[in-house]
């Protein structure tokens, strides 16, 4: 049984998204059970675009756990990071439905994929986007962890066959395991339906460029 909840806010989504180094905190929640976990403990994201031919730059902050065991030789590209802690940002053309979902997870680990429309992928198992930088930070004790990847403006547009950034919608969403507890499930946007479903681009937030 999967719970809905919110955290009490009367209006904790923005109309829209401004492109900027602020930290957002996911404020939709999912759980499965009956509680959810502390809120100082919501997954972070923000979206940075320091110039206009600069790269985007998107940024997750998260509590590790001990699931996210960093391994020697490990794949840093890996598909279904979403079955574990992990932080989602989603860009997408509502004038031709392409999108862009990226994951950033603290087992040091990343994953990207360009859909056609709603869950029709590119390729089935993702593909690094072209140009990127992933940086990952985790701090002694594993008590925090600070993930980002860097993507050039152009590469996006590219990919989402659009002349510019103007006009696009975005979101942030995550996937987080409490110690001992069961998956909580976060989104920025306020998304539709009883149950976790972040590929929902008609109710993403509209990217504001200022």
């Amino acid at each position: 049984m999967i719970s809905y909840a919110e955290d009490g806010n009367p209006n904790p989504h923005p109309q829209y998204f401004v492109c900027g180094p602020t930290w957002h905190a996911l404020t939709q929640h999912w759980v499965q059970g009956a509680t959810l976990g502390p809120p100082d403990t919501a997954p972070l994201a923000s979206l940075d675009l320091p110039d206009a031919e600069g790269p985007l730059v998107f940024r997750a902050r998260m509590i590790p756990s001990a699931i996210d065991q960093i391994r020697t030789r490990q794949r840093e590209f890996v598909s279904g990071l979403w079955k574990r802690n992990v932080v989602e940002w989603f860009l997408g053309n509502p004038r031709n439905g392409r999108y862009i979902e990226v994951h950033l997870a603290p087992s040091h680990q990343w994953w990207a994929c360009t859909f056609l429309a709603v869950r029709q992928p590119v390729h089935p198992d993702g593909h690094p986007l072209p140009l990127s930088r992933v940086i990952h930070r985790t701090a002694a004790g594993a008590t925090s962890w600070e993930g980002e990847v860097r993507v050039p403006a152009r590469v996006v547009c590219q990919l989402l066959d659009t002349p510019s950034l103007d006009g696009l919608r975005t979101n942030f969403s995550a996937v987080w395991f409490p110690p001992g507890g069961h998956a909580c499930y976060y989104s920025l946007a306020p998304l539709h339906g009883p149950k976790p479903n972040f590929h929902q681009p008609d109710f993403w937030l509209p990217l504001h460029i200022p």
